[in-house]
C-alpha cells in the first residue's frame, strides 16, 4: 500500500473515530423554537437528532445522553412517565419552556352546583362544638357557608354537595371560591363517585377569598395503587370540603369558608393531571393516596421577571459571575425544587448543605439599571426522588437570546458540557 493511501486512510479512520464519538442529543420537536437551539448544539459538536412524541418512549439515557425541551413546547403528556424513567437511569433533560411541564388550564362555561344557599343543601359533618354559617363572599351577593371549629386538629370535618344535577362527561373542573382562617392553610377537597370511591385533591388557602379551578385530573383515589382508573367525571356523586387533622394540625381555633360552587369544561389537557399536585405530595399520601411518582415540573411556582434584565453568566460553573453578558426583554425565574420525602425533616445545615449540592446556577437576572439578582439558568442534579440520579438543566430565557454565536447560548453549550464531564468523571 502506498504512503498517500496510507495517510489517506488513517485520516479517513480518525474522521470516523471523531465522528463516531460525538456526543448524542436528542431535540424534542422540530418547531420555530427547536431549530436555532439544533444550530447551537451541532456547532459545538454535537449529534443532534430530533425526537418526537412516539420517540421518547424508547429513548435511552446510555445512548442518548441529553434531551432538549425547546422553548415554548409543551411536553408530550403520554410520555411523562418515559421521562422520569429517563431521568432515573441518568438521563440528562435540558428544560427551556417553563410552562411545558406544568398543564395549566382555565374552566370554561361553569355550570352551578346548587346547595351551599339552602339549608337542606348540604350534608354537614360537624363534630360536637363545630359549627356552619351562612357566610357573604367578596362580592357581597353570594352565599356560602363558613366552619369555625374550636380545635382544627380534632375530627374530620365536611361540607358535602351532590352533583347529580350538575355533572357531565365533558365538565372535568371542579371550581371554587375559598378562604380559611389563619390557622388554616390548606383545604382537602373530594369527589366521591357512583360506585362509592373517593379521589382527593387539596388546594392552599389564604384568609382572604380566592377563586379554584381543580381539574378532576387531579383528584387521586384514596386506598388504591397509583395506577388506578381516574375519576370518570360523568360518574361524580358528591363533592366535599374537608378540613382533617391528616391535613392541618393545631391545637388553635380556626375553619374555612366556601361558596360559589361550580363544575366546568377545561381549555385544554383533559385528564392530565397538572404539575400542581407535586406540592402536595406528604399530604396525599398521608390521606391514604398513592401520589403518582413520575410528576415533575422544575419550574412548577415560577414567575415571569419583566425587563429589561442584565444577564450575568458563570462560564466555569464555580459561583462567580461575570459582568452583564446581555440584556433580555424578560425571563423566568428558577424556582426551588420541590422538597422529595424526607427532607422536611433534615437539620436546617444539612438541608443547606443538600441545597448547595443538588444546584448550580449557571446564569442570573438582575432588573436593569438596579435590582435584587434572580436565578434564571442552573444545573440541578437530582439526589432523591424517582427520577434520581438524573440531571436538570434549566433555563428560563427568550428564545431569541439562545441562538448559535449568543453569549446566553454559549453559556448553555458550556452548563451541558460540564454535565457530560461530570459523568465522564464519575
Amino acid at each position: 500500500m502506498s504512503s498517500h493511501r496510507l495517510v489517506a486512510l488513517l485520516a479517513l479512520t480518525m474522521a470516523a473515530g471523531v465522528a463516531a464519538a460525538s456526543p448524542r442529543l436528542a431535540l424534542l420537536g422540530d418547531g420555530a423554537g427547536a431549530l436555532p437551539l439544533r444550530s447551537l448544539y451541532e456547532q459545538a459538536g454535537y449529534a443532534v437528532e430530533t425526537v418526537a412524541a412516539a420517540g421518547l418512549e424508547g429513548l435511552d439515557a446510555g445512548a442518548v445522553p441529553v434531551l432538549v425541551l425547546p422553548p415554548r413546547t409543551v411536553f408530550p403528556p403520554s410520555a411523562r412517565q418515559a421521562l422520569s424513567r429517563y431521568l432515573a437511569s441518568g438521563g440528562c433533560l435540558v428544560d427551556l419552556s417553563p410552562e411545558g411541564l406544568a398543564y395549566d388550564r382555565e374552566p370554561l362555561e361553569p355550570v352551578p352546583v346548587p346547595g351551599l344557599d339552602r339549608p337542606d343543601g348540604v350534608e354537614r359533618v360537624l363534630p360536637a362544638g363545630v359549627t356552619a354559617s351562612p357566610v357573604v363572599l367578596a362580592d357581597g351577593l353570594t352565599t356560602g357557608l363558613a366552619v369555625e371549629a374550636p380545635f382544627v386538629g380534632m375530627e374530620e370535618i365536611a361540607l358535602r354537595l351532590p352533583l347529580a344535577s350538575s355533572r357531565h362527561p365533558e365538565r372535568t373542573m371542579v371550581c371554587f371560591e375559598a378562604r380559611g382562617a389563619v390557622e388554616v392553610d390548606a383545604l382537602r377537597v373530594a369527589l366521591r363517585d357512583d360506585r362509592g370511591a373517593r379521589f382527593i385533591a387539596f388546594v392552599e388557602l389564604t384568609p382572604s377569598w380566592q377563586e379554584y379551578a381543580l381539574p378532576m385530573a387531579d383528584f387521586i383515589r384514596v386506598g388504591a395503587p397509583a395506577e388506578a382508573a381516574p375519576v370518570d367525571p360523568g360518574a361524580v356523586q358528591t363533592l366535599a370540603f374537608e378540613l382533617s387533622y391528616k391535613v392541618v394540625w393545631k391545637e388553635a381555633r380556626g375553619g374555612f369558608a366556601v361558596g360559589r360552587v361550580a363544575l366546568a369544561r377545561a381549555s385544554r389537557f383533559d385528564g392530565v393531571p397538572s404539575a400542581a399536585v407535586a406540592r402536595w405530595r406528604n399530604r396525599y399520601e398521608r390521606s391514604g393516596a398513592a401520589f403518582p411518582a413520575w410528576i415533575l415540573d422544575p419550574f412548577l411556582g415560577t414567575r415571569p421577571l419583566a425587563g429589561p434584565l442584565e444577564v450575568a453568566v458563570d462560564g466555569a460553573g464555580s459561583g462567580g459571575f461575570g459582568p452583564s453578558a446581555a440584556v433580555v426583554p424578560s425571563a423566568w425565574a428558577v424556582p426551588p425544587p420541590v422538597p422529595f420525602r424526607g427532607t422536611e425533616d433534615l437539620e436546617l445545615r444539612d438541608a443547606l448543605a443538600l441545597s448547595a449540592r443538588l444546584r448550580q446556577p449557571w446564569c442570573r437576572a438582575v432588573a436593569a439599571p438596579v435590582g435584587a439578582a434572580a436565578v434564571v439558568g442552573e444545573v440541578r442534579t437530582l439526589l432523591g426522588g424517582p427520577q434520581a440520579p438524573g440531571t436538570l438543566i434549566l433555563g428560563g430565557l427568550p428564545e431569541a437570546d439562545l441562538g448559535p454565536g449568543s453569549t446566553l447560548g454559549q453559556a448553555l453549550v458550556a452548563a451541558t458540557d460540564r454535565v457530560r464531564s461530570a459523568w465522564a468523571a464519575a
